[in-house]
């Protein structure tokens, strides 16, 4: 029996290892994920604001020239 312990207890450890290492890797990627969902958001919301500032400026021009 203590042969089969010595063979089943790092083969558990092992495991664990491997979870562990799994569960890092797979929220490193999704917090990855998430910063670039964020920074994709902000690029929107920039372009936006931008194209709402030229229609402005364009608005102003009109009435400008009227």
């Amino acid at each position: 029996m203590h042969n089969l312990d010595e063979y089943i207890e790092p083969k558990i450890i092992t495991y664990n290892l491997l979870w562990v290492f799994f569960f890092f890797f797979f929220f490193l990627k999704e917090g990855e994920r998430e910063r670039e969902r964020e920074r994709e958001r902000e690029e929107r919301i920039q372009r936006r604001f931008k194209d709402e500032a030229k229609l402005k400026t364009i608005e102003s021009l009109d009435l400008l020239s009227v």
